[in-house]
């Protein structure tokens, strides 16, 4: 699914990347011996500075480098350089310590067998668990509790020996009490990768997302799995009707597991601008409960009823949570933060632009939110927007590949 097609910029294929660049979940896994004490979860320390540190990291090739830095707030200073790793690696969860995380190695759909540790303080890689030969990580998550572990593994088989090879992924729990693994999904796959989202705010369910494309089409479901059960135990989540179902796949999950968030257009237009859709009637921002099962619309851009361009500008270009009742978003008037359940827009900054197709062809698109800092990406610049003082400054520096994590 190539960046550039046929000298458009291809969106959805970047809107794919930092979808999957963020599916970094919280956790922990266990330590190495078993403990002579009865199971402690384990505990996160925090610092004052620990609330301070981002980190990006960003995969290079021939050689294979993968590097961490600090970011830097103060641009006019170099990131910091926390370590390089002479291979090829992938952040698929967050340890239960602050500044480590779980890494494997191996390309986004070629996972490793084995599950790491890595400290971006120091740069250190411990190899921490194993699967058997054929089968790979592609996502490890905590539950809230910190007593469960649930990771999903990638495998391919060779059904009846010969040349059709089915992919297949599964779901496993491990106990970090009773140290033992027990597999509760497996679905068949069709170029597409299987990861754990998350767990609700009882740890009694998953919610897994099965997420693929190709040639600008994607694909894909979102299931609801008990934990408690290995039989029986999923449900699909109903996908609203194309073209919303795509915009469904690319949501987020909560950070308490509660809600899945997402935009939807129900009668997009391409006219005009045929490499750009439009909504005439205006987008909607919308949050399906899992435990409720249903959807409720938060916001509906409705801005612009008299420009001859409102089809254009009633878009939703991005959304993320900013915790567990704000949601940050963009259109193409400015970044927005509004509240799940009063559902009042909050304007944070303002787009000033002349040319139409100016905004058109620089979507808004948000890759981070956190307490009173927003990074989006706009234009072919990173923007970094201090909700404190509402200063917008362009980073002006060379950041490709990038996930953003907090230590």
């Amino acid at each position: 699914m190539p960046f550039i097609t046929q000298g458009k910029t291809n969106w959805k294929f970047l809107v794919i990347v930092i979808v999957l660049a963020l599916i970094v979940g919280g956790g922990a896994l266990w330590h190495a011996r078993r403990p002579e004490k009865p199971y402690q979860p384990p505990e996160i320390k925090k610092t004052e500075q620990s609330n301070n540190f981002l980190y990006y990291y960003y995969q290079s090739y021939n050689p294979d480098s993968f590097t961490i830095k600090r970011f830097n707030f103060d641009i006019s200073k170099e990131d910091n350089l926390v370590a390089k790793l002479d291979d090829n690696f992938s952040i698929i969860g967050k340890y239960s310590e602050n500044g480590k995380f779980f890494a494997r190695r191996g390309e986004l759909w070629e996972s490793g067998n084995k599950l790491y540790i890595l400290d971006v303080k120091t740069g250190e890689l411990k190899e921490f668990l194993s699967v058997e030969e054929g089968k790979g990580f592609d996502s490890a998550v905590f539950s809230h509790d910190k007593k469960f572990l649930a990771y999903s593994l990638f495998k391919n088989v060779n059904a009846n020996g010969g040349e059709d090879v089915k992919e297949i992924g599964e779901v496993w729990i491990y106990d970090l009490m009773g140290k033992n693994n027990i597999k509760i999904f497996e679905t068949e796959l069709f170029m597409s990768g299987l990861f754990v989202e998350g767990w609700n705010k009882k740890d009694d369910k998953l919610i897994v997302r099965e997420l693929g494309g190709e040639g600008g089409e994607s694909w894909g479901r979102v299931y609801l799995v008990e934990t408690i059960k290995t039989v029986d135990n999923y449900l699909e989540i109903p996908q609203p009707p194309q073209p919303i179902g795509n915009d469904f796949l690319f949501g987020a999950l909560s950070p308490d597991g509660e809600n899945w968030l997402y935009h939807s257009c129900e009668k997009p237009t391409s006219e005009n601008h045929p490499e750009y859709w439009g909504c005439e009637e205006g987008a909607k921002i919308i949050a399906y409960n899992f435990e409720k099962s249903e959807s409720a619309t938060i916001y509906q851009n409705t801005l612009h009823a008299d420009n001859i361009y409102k089809s254009k500008l009633r878009v939703i270009n991005s959304t993320i949570w900013q915790d567990n009742e704000n949601i940050i978003f963009s259109i193409p008037q400015g970044i927005y933060k509004i509240n799940l359940y009063s559902k009042k827009p909050e304007e944070l900054y303002t787009f000033y632009w002349s040319n139409p197709d100016e905004i058109f062809r620089s979507p808004p698109l948000l890759i981070y939110a956190r307490d009173n800092v927003v990074i989006y990406y706009r234009g072919g610049e990173h923007f970094i927007l201090n909700l404190s003082t509402k200063k917008n400054i362009g980073l002006g520096k060379n950041i490709s590949d990038i996930s953003w994590f907090l230590e």
